[in-house]
C-alpha cells in the first residue's frame, strides 16, 4: 500500500508496536453513558452512531485499536492512521481483497458501537498487539477462524510486509470500548493484521441450532447473507440505529437466521428455494460492480446500466 510519509505515522520497532495516532476534536465521536437502553441514529457523513452501555456479548475490537483510513475532507483525500473509536461511517479503511492485495474500502455500518464500555475482555496476540474478542474471526494460514482457536506458533497475516507473523504469546486483557465496523469486503486490517469484520454471537441455546458447516465457513457465510445489510446501506444511506450498542439491522439478521433454523426441514427448503436465488443475484451483482470498480471501469458500468434501463423504458412506452 502506497502511503505518504507526511500523512501516515509510522510504527516504532519494538515487541509491542506503538503507532502515533492522529486525533482531532471534530473527528472523534462522542458517547453517552446510560444505564437505560436507548437508540441513537446517525445520518450525517461526518458522524458515527452514538453509543450506550450494553449487557450484550461482545464481538468487537477495543477503542484504542489502530486502523489506517482515507477520509474525504472537502475535495481532499487524507490518508491517516487513527484509533478505532475515531473511525466513521463513510471512511475508507485499509482492508484486503480476495487476492490478498491491500485496498481501501468503505465502512458502511457498525455491527456494534460502544466506545466507552469499561473493562471488556479481549485476547491480545503478540508481537502484533492485535486485540479482539474470542469469537471474532481472524485470518490464519489461509482461513478465517475464531480468535479463541489461535495458538502460539500460528501464523497471522501481517499486511505491512504482506507476510506471515508467528504468534509468540497470547494474553487475556481488559480494555475500554467495543466496536465492530463493517466493510464492503468483510475484512479489515487492525494493528497491521488481517481480520474479519464478522464474529459469531449466538447464545448457548442458539448455537445448537446452527449447522456445523456454517461454523466451519462462518466468515464466507456471514459475508454472503450480509449482502442484505450492504444493499440496505446503498439504498437508504448511512442512517443506522443502535440499541444498547448493537446494530438493530445486525440483530434482526441474527434473529432471522435463528428463526430459519428453528423451522422444519420442509419449511427450510421452501424458504431457501425462494431466498437463495435472490441473495445469490444480489451478491453476484455486487461482485461484478466491485470488479469493475477495482478496474476503474465503474463509470462504464453505470453507462451500460443506464442505457439498458432507458431502452427497456422506451420499449414499454411503445
Amino acid at each position: 500500500v502506497s502511503s505518504s510519509p507526511s500523512m501516515v505515522p509510522t510504527a516504532t520497532t519494538s515487541s509491542e508496536p506503538s503507532i502515533a495516532v492522529s486525533s482531532s476534536p471534530s473527528m472523534v465521536p462522542t458517547a453517552t453513558n446510560s444505564s437505560e437502553p436507548s437508540i441513537a441514529v446517525s445520518s450525517s457523513p461526518s458522524m458515527v452512531p452514538t453509543a450506550t452501555n450494553s449487557s450484550e456479548p461482545f464481538f468487537c475490537f477495543p477503542s484504542e485499536s489502530i486502523v489506517q483510513v482515507i477520509r474525504m475532507e472537502g475535495d481532499e483525500k487524507n490518508k491517516m492512521v487513527i484509533s478505532m473509536e475515531q473511525l466513521q461511517i463513510d471512511d475508507f479503511v485499509l482492508t484486503v481483497s480476495t487476492k490478498l492485495s491491500p485496498s481501501y474500502e468503505r465502512v458502511y455500518s457498525f455491527g456494534h458501537y460502544d466506545p466507552n464500555r469499561p473493562r471488556v475482555e479481549y485476547l491480545r496476540f503478540l508481537p502484533s498487539g492485535l486485540e479482539l474478542s474470542p469469537n471474532h474471526y481472524v485470518y490464519r494460514s489461509g482461513k478465517f477462524v475464531p480468535a479463541r482457536e489461535i495458538e502460539v506458533g500460528d501464523d497471522l497475516l501481517l499486511i505491512k510486509t504482506t507476510g506471515k507473523q508467528k504468534v509468540t504469546g497470547i494474553k487475556h486483557v481488559y480494555r475500554r470500548g467495543a466496536l465492530a465496523p463493517l466493510t464492503t469486503s468483510g475484512t479489515i486490517v487492525v494493528n497491521e493484521v488481517l481480520a474479519s469484520t464478522y464474529a459469531s454471537f449466538w447464545d448457548d441455546n442458539e448455537s445448537s441450532l446452527i449447522p456445523s458447516w456454517i461454523e466451519n465457513q462462518f466468515h464466507e457465510w456471514a459475508h454472503f447473507v450480509t449482502i442484505i445489510l450492504r444493499c440496505n446501506s446503498w439504498v437508504f444511506g448511512k442512517q443506522e440505529q443502535h440499541n444498547i450498542g448493537l446494530s438493530t439491522s445486525t440483530d434482526h439478521l441474527r434473529k432471522m437466521t435463528v428463526w430459519f433454523f428453528q423451522q422444519s426441514s420442509i419449511l427450510q427448503l421452501l424458504f431457501a428455494t425462494c431466498l437463495l436465488p435472490l441473495l445469490g443475484l444480489m451478491y453476484s451483482l455486487e461482485q461484478i460492480y466491485n470488479y469493475f470498480a477495482a478496474s476503474g471501469w465503474s463509470s462504464f458500468l453505470y453507462i451500460i446500466l443506464f442505457y439498458t434501463m432507458a431502452k427497456k423504458f422506451t420499449r414499454a412506452k411503445k
